[in-house]
């Protein structure tokens, strides 16, 4: 017997379907997706936030490397700057 990562047999997983009884309106989740597309893409205090921050670290960076305060302050810059650059709609 074949351990399943060396069996070149392996059959993908069912799909299972089914018939909603929902009814969906699809104007208002085409607005609602609309006003989130364009929610995101009015971030610009978040820019600021972050030219702020990221001088604040650089200055400050010698005095407090070893507060455990400064290290999550600088995670969090971190996460922030990531988030902003994989934005939708600045492709």
């Amino acid at each position: 017997m074949l351990e399943p990562w060396n069996n070149k047999e392996i059959f993908p997983p069912p799909i299972n379907t089914f018939l909603s009884t929902n009814k969906i309106d699809i104007s208002i989740m085409k607005t609602t997706m609309n006003n989130i597309v364009q929610m995101l893409l009015k971030q610009s205090p978040l820019h600021q936030e972050s030219a702020i921050m990221s001088r604040l670290l650089y200055k400050f960076d010698k005095k407090f490397r070893n507060d455990i305060g400064y290290r999550n302050f600088k995670k969090y810059y971190q996460r922030k700057r990531i988030y902003l650059i994989s934005q939708p709609g600045k492709c």
